[in-house]
């Protein structure tokens, strides 16, 4: 660390650090004097669920409270969990650093998209969406065979979505989940990198690879188009269908 001797501030500021260290350690080393001597067994991880269990619900501005349930995919930030309410109404909760709330909005108002509950800021710069939890029914479309009804409905839907001003930005089979029953409905999910049409853009470090294709103009830091969505869908499609024809 580089600082002048006559910077007063800075050393005040290394001191404190130092001195919220030891504190740290400190608490540390009290907090494990005091577990029990007979703790033997240690919680599985699918047990471990995030700390926050209520939010500000969007429909009445009530609390909320709700008692988690699962964590359906060990590498993703979703959990799903039951309302406090009666009867107890089934919700999937999902953490992430961006997300759109109006896009989302949007697209459950047209009937393609879960209905929002919460969408809360928590701290370390988090977001805490919660949400109507998808019926059993619905699997997501890379598992399901595209029909050319469903391709259109989900294009149209698309369509629906840009003239609200809003875009997707990651139209890809897993976030379009697909009735097992009606191969013609569907709910698109994961508003992550949605947003305004002409000022939301791609976060850093978009993926892509042989079983992701993505126009040649997403890329980190650009902005995102309708058309991108578009050219998701129809190439996603294509794909699929391939797949099929080879099996």
């Amino acid at each position: 660390m580089h600082y002048h001797p006559t910077d007063s501030d800075m050393r005040i500021k290394v001191a404190r650090h130092l001195g919220a260290f030891r504190k740290a350690i400190n608490a540390l080393e009290q907090y494990y004097r005091d577990l029990p001597s007979d703790l033997t067994s240690y919680p599985s991880q699918s047990q471990l669920f995030p700390h926050c269990t209520s939010f500000t619900s969007l429909q009445n501005g009530l609390v909320q409270h709700f008692e988690y349930v699962s964590q359906p995919f060990s590498d993703h930030l979703i959990f799903f969990a039951t309302l406090s309410n009666q009867p107890a109404e089934p919700v999937c909760i999902k953490f992430a650093r961006r997300y759109s709330k109006y896009a989302h909005e949007e697209s459950a108002s047209l009937g393609h998209t879960p209905a929002l509950h919460g969408f809360e800021q928590i701290p370390g710069g988090w977001l805490m969406i919660v949400m109507d939890k998808l019926p059993d029914e619905y699997v997501a479309l890379y598992g399901s065979t595209p029909s050319s009804a469903l391709v259109k409905n989900i294009r149209k839907h698309l369509q629906l979505l840009h003239q609200s001003g809003y875009v997707h930005g990651d139209v890809r089979n897993t976030n379009i989940m697909v009735s097992k029953f009606d191969k013609t409905k569907f709910m698109l999910v994961d508003f992550e990198w949605a947003g305004k049409d002409g000022e939301v853009r791609y976060p850093m470090n978009v993926n892509r690879g042989p079983d992701l294709w993505r126009p040649d103009d997403a890329v980190d830091g650009a902005l995102i188009l309708p058309e991108h969505d578009l050219d998701m869908l129809e190439v996603m499609t294509l794909n699929d269908s391939d797949m099929m024809e080879e099996d």
